[in-house]
């Protein structure tokens, strides 16, 4: 927040889910939307614009989810990429991919 706030940045919040058994289908989805509505109302004190997206894939690793990262990057032209450490992707190619400034930042579960 505090990177998009001085520039008026429009947020792109991205989570992703394995694509879950129909019977539990739409408590996963719920409980993906619960976490990006949190993000989102964060984002609405600052004043800052949000768009949320929950991507769901059959089988989640490293290089899809990286790749999916890249194709949202390219579609949504953004300009700067901040991940957290504990995403489940391919920091290097990602790093290395990406022609626009990547921010790691540390996880933590108690913000």
């Amino acid at each position: 927040m505090n990177l998009a706030k001085p520039t008026e940045a429009r947020v792109f919040v991205l989570t992703v889910i394995k694509s879950p058994a129909p019977e539990i289908k739409s408590r996963c989805e719920e409980q993906a939307w619960k976490r990006l509505y949190e993000v989102e109302e964060d984002a609405f004190e600052f004043g800052i614009k949000t768009s949320l997206l929950l991507e769901e894939m059959e089988k989640i690793d490293q290089d899809k989810l990286t790749g999916k990262i890249l194709e949202l990057c390219k579609m949504f032209h953004i300009d700067t990429l901040i991940v957290s450490s504990d995403a489940t992707i391919n920091f290097k190619k990602l790093v290395t991919t990406m022609t626009i400034p990547v921010i790691i930042v540390p996880y933590n579960q108690n913000p």
